[in-house]
């Protein structure tokens, strides 16, 4: 099966809004324990709680290694590919794969990033637009971003996080079909979130 980007309308760069939390301090004794509210009809108190915060061990994203996501041997349409390498980048855990160059020939090279608190509403456009679907068959909300020799193409995995399927090294266009097609290998391995 083939995946498609169903095209929607070009996003604007979104603004991400920064929340700052109240620090806890040393200087008061005791424990911290949630805040409890009485029912209107007088019954018992029941605590308050608040949803786990985006990035943390509860993201539908922490559990994945990206380089499990793939192997060489999947993207032999491409290219022959070396086993894909891990990379930490700032905000993800990433997986390289490098195709085994003889010359100076032109080859895609792939990435994937897990990115567990930035959803796709995050896409940094690379410089030519970004553009929001979904993918053909599953669904799944995407965004690519297209950029001079690569492309983009980001997966929903929930509302806060994501995993990108980059391919660069290549024209742009050959890159976006690409990262389409790898999309349709990684989509069904990833959670639904």
């Amino acid at each position: 099966m083939r995946t498609h980007l169903i095209r929607g309308a070009l996003l604007l760069p979104a603004a991400l809004a920064l929340v700052t939390a109240g620090a806890c301090s040393d200087a008061e004794p005791g424990a911290a324990a949630p805040a409890t509210s009485a029912p209107a009809d007088g019954g018992e108190s029941v605590p308050n709680t608040a949803p786990s915060s985006p990035g943390d061990a509860a993201a539908p994203t922490a559990s994945l290694d990206p380089c499990t996501l793939l192997e060489a041997g999947e993207l032999a349409e491409f290219a022959t590919f070396k086993t894909g390498e891990q990379k930490d980048i700032a905000s993800a855990r990433a997986c390289v794969w490098l195709p085994e160059r003889e010359g100076g020939e032109s080859l895609p090279t792939i990435g994937l990033n897990v990115r567990d608190s930035q959803g796709i509403d995050s896409v940094n456009d690379t410089g030519q637009g970004t553009t929001a679907g979904e993918l053909e068959g599953s669904g799944r909300k995407a965004v690519q971003a297209p950029t001079t020799g690569g492309c983009t193409l980001a997966l929903a995995v929930g509302e806060t996080s994501r995993v990108d399927v980059q391919v660069s090294g290549v024209d742009t266009d050959q890159a976006c079909d690409i990262a389409g097609k790898v999309a349709d290998v990684v989509d069904p391995r990833l959670p639904e979130g």
